[in-house]
């Protein structure tokens, strides 16, 4: 079939279908699940005018381009949680297409197909791609990058040139995990240029150049960048965690679906695609490997260049973050390397295609496809994380009118309750604690509960005979300086005539 003279093949229309399959996941129950706190804030800077959208993004550990275009999208489409939530899901179906590209232009169109359907059936993307948040713009950026730094290894013509300043420029303005990224590239592109004798200085003045744009390009938001990473050292990134062995293999597991079985394919696969035997025929193997020598002479490693660009891809983002955060305030979170998963997808697919035996190669895909559903179909399935909309919806049911409703920390209903609260006759507030208030545009930070808070809150609830208290025990709101008083202030005013537990959060109703 030709479609603008352009020969369309059976593998081309399997990407439509594999994009449809991903578009029919991540768009299933899209808005079942509350929005997560993070996804509250982006939805709160959003609502924002650009220039104080940038100042609170400037106060936050992102950069605003994921902001930027959020803001443009709520005006477009409106603010509800679907709405915001499916610009997410679009441009992972971008980075479906693009996985596909990068399959493709490394191996074959095989290979580009089953990558491109390792991510459509993947739990982890959606999971990261059905949140209000910058990961998959950031796994669409990645693998944009990649791709012209793949064309510019192969062709170096201007389109690679400008194609890869474009997307890489628009991907370190998205996530810091970018600079990783950008970071392999450079592993890569150096040590094969060092290699290469045939045009080496050219080359290697080119990706130089390439790279000086991307960085004055970027330069507006590196000083910037330089005070969020200071402000990171005497702080704490909430995705992150203190990083052992078990965390660093548990990104891998993240990445294979949380799957322990899909994770032990995965590794296989991998080592599939990475090394060869040089021997006749793999039933030879064990009987003609008799010493350390013999077993390096009979393996081998195909596809040197592709291999080792996947590969840096893969490690670095997950191994330079781990060492950094073993000697400093942490900043290591699978969910930030999300784009590296893709690297892993296409050597599975170049692991699968192989596979000698034609039925065994498709049982492989079968099973790998199968228990990729599965575990998609556990993440849907799964109970609602932040119990926000619960919460909400039960208030609506049993508040009568001219209640009041009191939230600690603040935080937690300005960026979560408020957006499931329907009732305009009961009055929503929050009691402050060094947090965000609605006419605040600065980062949410930990505070404490002061004395002049305490009297605050005293004023508040004067005069109503039934409020309703929520608050948030969580780690991170339980490390606010005085966090008991608040409800032993309310305690000692009022009666518990109600009580229910959501995980860490419960709801009091108050009489007197």
């Amino acid at each position: 079939m030709k479609l603008a003279r352009k020969v369309i093949d059976r593998y081309d229309a399997l990407l439509l279908i594999i994009a449809t399959l991903w578009f029919a996941i991540g768009f299933y129950n899209l808005d079942a699940k509350s929005v997560s706190f993070d996804e509250g804030w982006s939805i709160y800077l959003s609502k924002l005018p650009v220039a104080d959208m940038v100042r609170a993004t400037a106060n936050d550990i992102h950069p605003p381009l994921y902001y930027l275009l959020l803001h443009g999208w709520v005006y477009l489409v409106g603010d509800s949680v679907f709405a915001v939530r499916s610009l997410s899901i679009v441009f992972a179906g971008g980075a479906v297409v693009m996985t596909y590209f990068i399959g493709r232009t490394l191996f074959d169109k095989r290979v580009g197909a089953l990558s491109a359907l390792l991510f459509a059936v993947s739990s982890f993307e959606l999971q990261v791609s059905q949140e209000a948040r910058m990961y998959s713009l950031m796994v669409l950026l990645a693998c944009t990058s990649m791709y012209f730094v793949i064309r510019f290894i192969r062709q170096r013509d201007l389109v690679a040139s400008i194609g890869y300043v474009l997307a890489t420029t628009l991907l370190v303005y998205t996530h810091v995990y970018a600079f990783f990224l950008v970071l392999a590239q450079n592993i890569f592109v150096i040590t094969l240029v060092a290699m290469e004798s045939r045009e080496r200085r050219s080359r290697c003045v080119s990706w130089v150049a390439m790279q000086g744009a991307v960085l004055v390009l970027f330069a507006p938001w590196a000083f910037i960048l330089t005070d969020q990473a200071l402000s990171v050292e005497h702080g704490h990134i909430t995705e992150a965690v203190d990083p052992t062995l078990q965390h660093f293999i548990g990104a891998f597991y993240q990445f294979a679906g949380s799957s322990l079985i899909l994770l032990l394919v995965f590794a296989a696969l991998t080592a599939v695609a990475v090394f060869a035997y040089k021997g006749r025929n793999a039933t030879t193997f064990v009987g003609g490997i008799t010493s350390i020598s013999s077993l390096k002479g009979a393996i081998g490693i195909k596809n040197v260049r592709e291999v080792s660009l996947l590969l840096l891809w893969l490690f670095i983002p997950l191994v330079v973050p781990f060492a950094i955060s073993l000697v400093s305030p942490s900043i290591f979170s699978a969910r930030y390397a999300c784009a590296a998963a893709v690297a892993w997808f296409v050597l599975v697919a170049a692991g699968v295609q192989r596979i000698r035996q034609h039925a065994m190669k498709i049982g492989v895909i079968c099973v790998v496809v199968v228990l990729s559903l599965a575990s998609v179909h556990a993440l849907v399935v799964s109970p609602d994380p932040v119990p926000y909309k619960m919460i909400a919806q039960d208030l609506d049911t049993t508040a009568r009118s001219g209640d009041l409703v009191l939230v600690f920390p603040q935080d937690e209903l300005t960026f979560g309750i408020a957006h499931y609260n329907t009732r305009t006759d009961i009055t929503m507030s929050g009691v402050q604690a060094g947090g965000v208030s609605q006419d605040d545009i600065q980062k949410p930070t930990l505070g404490g509960v002061s004395q002049d808070d305490i009297q605050k809150l005293i004023l508040d609830v004067n005069g109503h005979d039934r409020l309703w208290f929520i608050q948030c025990n969580s780690v991170y709101t339980q490390q606010i300086k005085n966090f008991t008083l608040v409800k032993e202030t309310l305690l000692t005013r009022y009666n518990v005539s109600y009580y229910k537990s959501y995980g860490v959060y419960e709801v009091y109703l108050l009489t007197r």
